[in-house]
């Protein structure tokens, strides 16, 4: 079987988001989960229209949704270090909760918010 060839830094699956304001999701995902911006394209009028950010291993692409496009927000699933401190910090940043910090049968802890810009977060910290 060929191997697929892709660029340095990617992974061969990635969430592609349109979203209608990036740099709030850009300024989220580096206060709650230490997202690194990789590559940052402004605009004529100097707003970030790409971005790639890198949380742990994996990348995120995010562009500006304009005018005609459809906003494309997503739901993730992310491990992190401890639940509680993650959800509440997440919540002081403007995050809406939609299942509180919580012990799982398979021995997670977890819980789920929403961003502020309608991106949906599930996370969980493995006992």
């Amino acid at each position: 079987m060929k191997r697929t060839k892709i660029t340095v830094g990617h992974q061969q699956l990635m969430p592609f988001l349109m979203l209608e304001n990036i740099d709030e999701f850009i300024d989220f995902t580096r206060g709650i989960f230490n997202a690194e911006e990789m590559i940052r394209k402004l605009d004529k009028q100097k707003q970030v229209e790409y971005s790639e950010l890198r949380v742990g291993d994996a990348t995120i692409i995010i562009t500006q949704a304009v005018k005609g496009d459809v906003s494309s927000t997503s739901a993730f699933y992310i491990y992190v270090s401890d639940t509680d401190a993650t959800f509440y910090k997440a919540l002081e940043r403007g995050a809406v909760p939609l299942m509180f910090p919580m012990n799982e049968d398979d021995d997670t802890r977890s819980a789920g918010f929403e961003d502020p810009t309608g991106c949906v977060w599930w996370i969980t910290t493995l006992k």
